[in-house]
């Protein structure tokens, strides 16, 4: 846990500097989710999104961190708004298709996963 602790401290010090840095709130919810604390994760991660819509990792981390807080609805949300932005991207097909499963909606995962 120190870690993490250390990485939050980094993260608060950079956006001091550069409050807007996408990059240091995306890591900022990484680091927050790691330690558990998914509710100031999921913070980080919609400020990150509403800085910038179109990242797909803060998508992505924001539907990591609805999954372990058991809110799969959103989770799969998340996956699907992140596969708009990066529908190549294995690992988040990955993810939305384990939520949808969760949700016993399997084929409306494989739907989502098969972009052109």
């Amino acid at each position: 846990m120190g870690h993490f602790n250390k990485a939050i401290t980094h993260y608060q010090a950079c956006l001091k500097i550069e409050p807007n840095d996408i990059n240091s709130i995306n890591a900022m919810g990484n680091a927050l989710q790691f330690k558990g604390e998914y509710d100031a994760a999921i913070e980080s991660y919609s400020k990150a999104i509403a800085l910038a819509p179109t990242c797909a990792g803060a998508h992505n981390n924001l539907g990591n961190a609805s999954e372990n807080q058991r809110n799969l609805q959103a989770a799969v949300k998340s996956y699907t708004q992140a596969l708009v932005y990066q529908p190549e991207n294995k690992a988040t097909q990955n993810n939305l298709i384990r939520a949808c499963q969760q949700l016993g909606v399997t084929d409306s995962a494989k739907d989502r996963t098969d972009r052109p």
